[in-house]
């Protein structure tokens, strides 16, 4: 079984044991100790399985073994486990709540939530478990002009994807203090602190919520996490967060190789070398749409969590003091890391290479 199998299991076992929760509240006491000793144990093992994926490792999770598709489910999985986590502690009135706040509502609310995010990984699952091979056609010929038209549907789906990821990191921005983010854009730094007197499904959510935001600001090795912030810096002060197309072209640096396109004839040379080349390309832009998604599905199970801290935060200081700003900082982290990536898949990175990106299978097209 894969990592990435093992996390969907786990959160579907989370799941179950969540929905179990509920329905104890409304029975006796020592049903709801078995039912919530059953919650605590799939929550542990989730993070168990996600905690081998991210491996925290010191050069940054996107240089780590795992592939980055699967680093960015385990923190999406393990962000929709704090969300649940912390509605379950809300149900179970680990922490008081401001009057007129639904508990059992707010658990179910998390609950479907988390049964949304598994059926869309479970429907990319399938439909990536189809691209396995190549088109018979594609990989027995190809042509210049084959060649050039892939490579220009590579751009575009960087840029519209990186977009897309933006806009999701835009839309949870937008609401928040100005100076909230401004203090957030000095740094992704670890900003969430220990929140004292809460009980134990908050308090392992919130420690879900802080692990998460470490593997977040980790994604990158070092000197591209530098680029990163000062990119989502770029993107948020002298672009005012524009999502507009030639704003994210000019951010991931594909209008220099669209530019470069334009000026240059494509590639030509053995056919059987384009058309290698042309599923090089195919399968790039297929990887890149999958780290797109799963940055989304990030900044989506971050805002869950959130908007359930929030509520506790409304009453427990401790959280009140840090959430917003490590909100912000992992939005705008995300926001930095899909610029950054997309970089490296269009070889504008300038100063790292995880993949082979577009100008570089473009130049093996080329070589006689």
């Amino acid at each position: 079984m894969d990592s990435e199998t093992r996390i969907l299991q786990g959160a579907q076992h989370l799941a179950v044991s969540a929905r179990a929760y509920g329905l104890a509240l409304r029975r006796t006491p020592a049903d709801q100790q078995v039912a919530l000793d059953d919650l605590e144990a799939s929550a542990l093992a989730l993070s168990s399985a996600t905690g081998a994926v991210q491996g925290f490792a010191s050069g940054g999770a996107y240089g780590n073994t795992a592939s980055l598709e699967a680093q960015l489910i385990s923190t999406a999985a393990d962000l929709s486990a704090a969300e649940v986590l912390l509605a379950a502690g809300v149900a179970a009135a680990e922490v008081d709540v401001a009057p007129g706040v639904g508990r059992e509502q707010l658990l179910d609310s998390s609950i479907e939530r988390l049964e949304v995010f598994l059926d869309s990984e479970r429907r990319t699952a399938s439909r990536t478990s189809g691209l396995v091979g190549t088109d018979p056609a594609v990989a027995s010929s190809g042509t210049s002009e084959d060649l050039d038209d892939a490579a220009r549907e590579v751009i575009d789906g960087v840029v519209d994807g990186t977009g897309s990821v933006l806009i999701e990191a835009w839309e949870r921005l937008k609401g928040m203090a100005p100076d909230v983010v401004t203090k957030a854009l000095r740094g992704f730094a670890d900003v969430v602190d220990a929140a004292p007197g809460v009980g134990r499904l908050v308090r392992l959510g919130l420690q879900l919520v802080k692990r998460c935001l470490t593997a977040l600001t980790d994604l990158l090795p070092s000197g591209a996490r530098d680029l990163a912030e000062r990119l989502a810096g770029e993107w948020w002060t002298e672009h005012g967060a524009d999502v507009r197309r030639d704003v994210v072209s000019r951010l991931t640096g594909a209008h220099t190789v669209r530019a470069a396109f334009d000026a240059d004839q494509a590639p030509s040379g053995d056919p059987a070398r384009l058309s290698r080349a042309r599923v090089e390309l195919k399968e790039l832009a297929e990887r890149f749409e999958g780290v797109a998604s799963g940055l989304r599905a990030v900044v989506r199970a971050l805002a869950g969590a959130v908007a359930v801290a929030a509520v506790i935060a409304a009453v427990v200081a401790a959280v009140a003091g840090w959430l917003p700003l490590a909100a912000a900082a992992g939005y705008l982290a995300a926001a930095g890391a899909a610029v950054v990536i997309a970089r490296d898949y269009l070889d504008t990175g300038g100063f790292f290479a995880r993949v082979k990106g577009v100008q570089c299978i473009l130049d093996d097209a080329a070589l006689p």
